[in-house]
């Protein structure tokens, strides 16, 4: 489930607020697919006489009604024509960069939220804005380069922290994705993602237990998430993999320092069967080949064992399966 961004202390989808005779500002979740609210606190420079303000705000306003109501591409002439009157007017520039956003136009997303980072260099929401458009245009050290700025003008933003967490990782820096999710996650104590991505950059760095963890308390907070259990299957997997190479270890071990141990080298053979069912065909073939090995010496120091029929069976089963392809005529 993917989060929504908390704005004011409540859940909030799409909306506008009024940044005093500033104009109204769209408000969107982070990932609802656009960049988060951002409320312009005026522009320095020159402001237009009276008409072309007012007609400037009034094409403002009228973008703005399209893209609350869906039609980013009708709202966009409407945004451009109020920049034509008033260059100034940062509602219409971010407002536009949300809608060339929504349709797909990162470079003009990119260049818009540019445009409001430079008139407003102290605010975190245009930057965000701007990691966001980077994100989508692939261009990830950028998005991170700006969601780093947002979270230095803004700390609190746990939306932000979440999403450079899941850069990073997807970058490789695997150290500081944990860094940053760990504190999403302090952040967020009821959200499930930051835990979910927590246990993929664990996965990722073999800490099989914490990834565990991770996807299990993902789970406990969102029970209907199908990418936390597919992954903690993933987890469990890799942990059974684990232990079983940690067994095959001990085997071994034991045999090398009493060779006769029958027993061992049963259990040994049906160690490396079962990890030769999670393994690819080129390793299966050589761990059934070894298995077929154990089975046969087995019989060889405990021929009367109650066990010696079974792995009998054993090594008819698998000596076609690792004995050499005929060559071809």
């Amino acid at each position: 489930m993917r989060p929504t961004r908390r704005v004011g202390g409540r859940r909030s989808a799409v909306g506008s607020r009024i940044a005093g005779a500033a104009g109204a500002i769209l408000l969107i979740g982070l990932w609802a697919g656009a960049p988060p609210a951002f409320a312009a606190q005026g522009a320095s420079g020159s402001v237009p006489a009276g008409d072309a303000a007012a007609e400037a705000a009034a094409q403002q306003a009228q973008g703005l009604a399209h893209l609350q109501a869906g039609r980013a591409a009708q709202s966009i002439p409407f945004f451009q024509q109020a920049l034509a009157l008033n260059p100034k007017l940062l509602e219409a520039e971010y407002n536009l960069g949300v809608a060339y956003f929504r349709t797909g136009n990162m470079p003009g997303a990119i260049a818009a939220f540019l445009n409001v980072t430079t008139a407003r260099p102290d605010a975190a929401e245009p930057r965000v804005g701007l990691a966001m458009a980077y994100r989508q245009a692939d261009r990830i050290p950028d998005a991170i380069r700006e969601y780093r700025q947002a979270l230095r003008l803004n700390p609190r933003d746990a939306a932000s922290r979440l999403a450079l967490g899941e850069l990073y990782r997807r970058q490789g820096q695997l150290d500081d994705a944990a860094a940053t999710l760990e504190e999403a996650a302090r952040q967020s104590p009821r959200e499930a993602a930051p835990r979910l991505q927590l246990g993929l950059v664990f996965a990722a760095q073999g800490q099989t237990d914490k990834a565990i963890q991770a996807f299990e308390e993902a789970i406990g907070l969102n029970p209907n998430d199908a990418d936390a259990h597919y992954n903690l299957g993933v987890a469990y997997g890799q942990k059974i993999q684990r232990l079983l190479d940690q067994k095959i270890a001990a085997y071994q071990q034991a045999i090398q320092i009493r060779p006769g141990q029958a027993e061992a080298h049963y259990q040994l053979a049906i160690a490396l069967l079962q990890k030769a069912h999670m393994s690819g065909p080129e390793e299966k073939r050589a761990l059934l080949q070894r298995a077929l090995g154990q089975f046969r010496l087995f019989q060889e120091y405990a021929p009367t064992d109650p066990k010696a029929a079974s792995a009998l069976q054993d090594i008819r089963t698998l000596e076609p399966l690792v004995s050499p392809a005929p060559a071809a005529r």
